[in-house]
């Protein structure tokens, strides 16, 4: 084999190893935690942010209001932080946060937010 073909054959080898050890795909980010309710979509991102879009009638967003305008683009539920969980029924939302403590919004129909009164809150 003439010098050359090996000069090229060793930088083609080199380069390769170079590919292989620093072209590394970037680590993936945490997907975000969905919950679907009847009207409305509840979200979780990596860092345990809340994002609520839908429907608001009963104040399942989070909001703290209710509102017969339907939320279209999600937005940040305030107040809440470090959440690790969050599921979605079908006038009420529920979550919880890394130290254990459940946080629930919506329509209290059939005590579904574990409260005496029927109230929406």
């Amino acid at each position: 084999m003439s010098r050359s073909l090996c000069c090229i054959k060793y930088v083609f080898y080199l380069l390769c190893v170079a590919l292989l050890l620093f072209n590394r795909p970037a680590q993936a980010a945490s997907p975000p935690i969905v919950a679907a309710g009847a009207f409305h979509t509840m979200a979780v991102d990596s860092h345990g942010t809340v994002w609520a879009w839908g429907r608001n009638e009963d104040a399942q967003l989070g909001f703290g209001y209710r509102t017969t305008i339907d939320q279209l683009t999600p937005v940040q539920v305030t107040g809440l932080s470090n959440i690790v969980a969050v599921a979605a029924g079908a006038f009420h939302t529920v979550a919880v946060d890394s130290h254990g403590t459940v946080w629930a919004c919506g329509c209290n129909f059939l005590a579904s937010l574990e409260m005496a009164s029927p109230a929406s809150t």
